[in-house]
């Protein structure tokens, strides 16, 4: 008997589940009763559609900045090995090529000096793209502030 007062309820919620307006399905609202546990990757976009479009846009230009700072710091890990090498060449050409691999020709002396030129060139632009991470650590810090509010 109570098992057929349960079905014929359950019967009557699926018919009226049926018959209310349906609007864009969110995620969030089909893991209601899911049990596992989120990466760190997980992010908890709102229910709302304009302010989890906003999450999103603000989301892409986190991980556009942090592309930007990977490729600077990428060109800045190449001009320091640049330099070094200038640096290297440059001791060897004081040394008189001792202990050094010999040289081919007076080209590669000529080929040191550009190279101290680039590597003070380089050493400039570091700077400057140190600089430029610091500031721009310091704006995604205040975004991720913004993007999630202190519990206080």
């Amino acid at each position: 008997m109570q098992r057929e007062e349960r079905r014929q309820q359950w019967e009557e919620q699926m018919e009226a589940e049926r018959n209310q307006p349906r609007g864009p399905i969110h995620y969030e609202t089909v893991r209601a009763g899911e049990i596992r546990n989120l990466g760190t990757g997980y992010f908890a976009f709102s229910k709302d559609e304009i302010e989890r479009g906003q999450q999103r846009e603000l989301l892409e230009q986190l991980r556009e900045e942090t592309q930007r700072g990977r490729s600077k710091r990428e060109k800045l890990k190449q001009r320091r090995e640049r330099a070094l090498q200038a640096r290297l060449a440059k001791i060897r050409q004081r040394r008189g090529d001792g202990g050094a691999p010999p040289s081919k020709s007076a080209k590669t002396q000529q080929d040191a000096g550009a190279s101290q030129q680039q590597a003070e060139r380089d050493e400039a632009e570091e700077k400057e793209a140190e600089v430029e991470a610091e500031e721009e650590e310091e704006d995604i810090d205040d975004v991720l502030d913004a993007l999630m509010p202190s519990d206080d």
